[in-house]
């Protein structure tokens, strides 16, 4: 197969990549400095230095103060509101308790004083000269006093709890005037925020300035950027140049390697379609069972010495013509057997040899004495029988020899015809990879 000549794939040149990028990146260095300096002068003017740090520190560690302080007073509000609620709830069940008695029953603020009107009301019973209407009437106080009596012990533990709850709330309103206290905090606060308050001033007068350089530096890093995007373009540019080039130098590689298989094959197509083509003249020019035909002819003439054996022709599958084979190992010239019609014994003895005792052994014949006449001809006859079905028997076979050589062919051609186009569409594929790229 013919290939077209392969053409000079150019390598893309780095040096002027390197060119190109040496001069961007010397504008870019250019530019940073520019950048670098303009900022100086912004943080100078807005006056960022650590000193603003350190308040705006300070500042936040107040504030950070503030607020833990203030969520730890108001856990300390939710505990005395807790215990204002349960002081006046105990207070009421103490007057519902007393109440329960005698209405007079919350007069009274002690043991004691029941227990002083218990005994004033006593002596004025023991000194007599009491109307009865009178001794009724002090006699049922103090059977009242004494129930009175009885329901202030009751209530007395009540007063306990709600004096211990009001020494609670002592304690925790002197823990929010004392430990929570945040007047000192608010005083830090003030100051540090009055000091950040005055250098806030000082940037607010060099704004104008400040304004100037913020434009002054946007307008850099826009060249800045520009140049960053020619830098990556040039790359990228060259970067697809290479890999054009690689796919190029990958197709044409494939290429030649396909070309390369392509002629293999056609190689071996001709070296095997000719060995086939050959396959086929043998199985037209030497019938199937020829060494067969030939043992029993030899046994044959060995049977009757007068018995004329055939004559070499040429087969008649094919036209008779001279054949090169490049194999080894040749089969000899066919011999096509002609039927004897009529057979003369000789009158003299026989001789066979071992491949005529063994043609005798393989078809189930005995082995004549050489004076038993009667036997070899019975034995002659049956051996040309056998002759003439071999015969008929190689015909057939050899038809279908030369029928498989040909259908063997057939499929050998029609395979590579299925590989060569396989090949070939492979490289089409290839050419137009490479042209688009």
């Amino acid at each position: 197969m013919s290939t077209k000549q392969s053409t000079f794939i150019k390598r893309p040149d780095e040096s002027v990549r390197d060119k190109k990028l040496q001069v961007l990146n010397t504008q870019l260095k250019k530019l940073s400095t520019e950048i670098t300096s303009v900022s100086n002068e912004i943080d100078s003017l807005l006056g960022k230095n650590d000193s603003n740090n350190s308040k705006n520190d300070e500042l936040k560690t107040i504030i950070k103060e503030q607020n833990d302080l203030k969520i730890k007073r108001n856990a300390v509000f939710d505990q005395l509101k807790q215990i204002d609620s349960k002081i006046k709830a105990t207070n009421k069940n103490i007057d519902l308790t007393l109440s329960s008695v005698s209405s007079k029953a919350k007069d009274f603020k002690s043991i004691g004083e029941v227990d002083k009107e218990i005994t004033h009301i006593e002596n004025k019973l023991e000194k007599g000269g009491l109307s009865l209407v009178d001794e009724k009437r002090f006699i049922k106080q103090q059977s009242e006093l004494n129930k009175i009596k009885k329901v202030i012990i009751s209530v007395q533990p009540l007063k306990s709890e709600v004096f211990d709850l009001k020494q609670q709330q002592i304690s925790l309103k002197n823990t929010l005037n004392k430990d929570l206290d945040n007047k000192h905090l608010q005083k830090q606060f003030e100051g540090v925020q009055a000091e950040l308050n005055e250098q806030r001033s000082l940037k607010n007068k060099n704004q104008q300035a400040v304004n100037q350089l913020f434009n002054k530096r946007t307008a850099l890093r826009a060249k800045r950027d520009e140049v960053y995007n020619k830098i990556t373009e040039t790359r990228n540019q060259f970067d697809n140049e290479f890999k054009a080039y690689k796919m190029k130098r990958e197709l044409q590689k494939k290429q030649k390697e396909n070309e390369y298989k392509f002629e293999k094959l056609y190689a071996q197509k001709e070296s095997d379609l000719t060995k086939l083509k050959e396959d086929i003249i043998i199985a037209q020019n030497t019938p199937a069972l020829i060494e067969d035909l030939n043992n029993i002819e030899l046994c044959l003439s060995e049977l009757n010495p007068a018995y004329a054996k055939p004559s070499k022709v040429e087969p008649a599958f094919a036209e008779p013509k001279k054949i090169v084979s490049r194999r080894k190992n040749r089969a000899s010239p066919v011999v096509k057997v002609e039927k004897t019609e009529e057979v003369v014994f000789s009158a003299g003895e026989i001789s066979l040899s071992v491949i005529s005792i063994a043609v005798l052994g393989q078809h189930g014949l005995p082995v004549p004495e050489s004076n038993d006449k009667e036997l070899i001809s019975e034995v002659f006859g049956k051996l040309a029988t056998i002759r003439d079905e071999t015969k008929t028997k190689s015909e057939a076979m050899t038809i279908e020899n030369i029928q498989k050589a040909q259908d063997r062919l057939k499929q050998v051609e029609e395979l590579y015809v299925k590989r060569e186009q396989e090949l070939k569409d492979s490289i089409a594929a290839l050419t137009i990879n490479e042209e688009k790229a």
